[in-house]
């Protein structure tokens, strides 16, 4: 069995040894550099954390890139949810959508440039 002793150090800790290993945790005395490192891994959690939502806001069963919002031939009969607010293009050729399935008023994003609905179940589209 391994011996293990504690002895006080500077660094106001106790120092583990245990076969020649040693290991310090306390980080007093080094109030700044504990700050900053506390600070850089912030924000790399932060940005790790908008990176996610951003590909969060693309709805499962499309393709999102570069405001390009790509649900062709997914089997949706409705406007999918979850729509990027930046979206300008919204490709949703040959899918099941139809008169009674597509609601406009779904569609209300104030960047949306181009709306495909090639090969989908519509017989006429309302302008309202």
């Amino acid at each position: 069995m391994a011996s293990i002793a504690t002895r006080p150090s500077r660094w106001r800790s106790s120092r583990v040894l245990c076969s020649g290993w040693s290991t310090q945790w306390d980080w007093r005395g080094h109030g700044h550099h504990a700050k900053l490192l506390w600070t850089v891994l912030l924000q790399v959690i932060l940005v790790l954390a908008l990176e996610a939502q951003v590909s969060v806001q693309c709805p499962n069963q499309c393709q999102c890139n570069n405001g390009q919002v790509r649900c062709q031939g997914a089997g949706l009969r409705t406007i999918p949810r979850g729509m990027p607010q930046h979206a300008n293009k919204l490709d949703m050729q040959d899918n099941f959508l139809s008169e009674s399935t597509f609601r406009a008023t779904e569609l209300q994003h104030a960047m949306l440039q181009s709306l495909i609905l090639e090969n989908n179940h519509f017989r006429m589209l309302h302008s309202n």
